[in-house]
């Protein structure tokens, strides 16, 4: 079964900035001794631009790592403190495909996505990225706001910040074998490999949770 895991990970020693932010039919979840999880019905957002008002309010008192994998198309984290995004990462396994797509749209904008399937445009497309070096331009983008620097706001030492600068890199992206790979190892590094297979509709079903709203 494709993995769907989504929500907020939080230090547990902020459990208190959870529950005063806590909006209704919200829970919490305790992950292990270091970590909690807080969950909404509104955790899907890692590839929208619009964030719950929510989050930016709870990050006033506590940072937040948002945390997304949906199986086989992407995975990736947000972080907020202050108010503020300080950063952003969405692994995509389907980046040529929607470089293709992105390509085609900006270059006949009259046309529908789905004519390019037609295969009239497909050569001449793939031929435009290729002489651009829009794919290397497009996977240097895709790790540009990690900013790894941000998970020492959640107590990472600094061998956790130089693994995770290691492996969150176009560099070390273009070199692995199984870019299926790279989110299990990242969550090693930072130490919340247990965050797999959770999601808010699937913890209120279950009732795993420590607390709800």
């Amino acid at each position: 079964m494709s993995e769907f895991t989504s929500g907020h990970l939080m230090l547990a020693a902020h459990i208190g900035a959870v529950k005063k932010n806590a909006i209704p039919g919200s829970i919490i979840k305790q992950l292990d001794d270091k970590w909690i999880v807080y969950l909404t019905p509104n955790d899907n957002y890692l590839e929208s631009e619009h964030v719950p008002e929510y989050i930016i309010t709870l990050s006033n008192d506590a940072p937040v790592l948002y945390f997304s994998n949906f199986g086989d198309h992407f995975w990736g984290y947000r972080i907020f403190s202050e108010g503020n995004e300080i950063a952003y990462l969405r692994i995509s396994y389907e980046l040529e495909e929607e470089l293709i797509i992105k390509t085609f749209e900006e270059r006949y904008p009259e046309q529908d996505r789905f004519d390019y399937y037609d295969g009239e445009y497909q050569e001449e497309i793939i031929q435009f990225i290729e002489e651009n070096g829009l794919f290397e331009v497009a996977l240097n983008e895709m790790f540009a706001e990690c900013n790894v620097m941000s998970f020492r706001l959640f107590n990472m030492t600094d061998e956790q910040v130089d693994k995770l600068s290691m492996i969150l890199s176009s560099s070390n992206y273009r070199e692995i074998d199984n870019v299926y790979s790279l989110v299990d190892e990242f969550k090693e590094i930072a130490g919340i490999h247990e965050m797999s297979y959770i999601r808010y509709e699937r913890v209120a079903e279950d009732g795993e949770y420590e607390s709800k709203a």
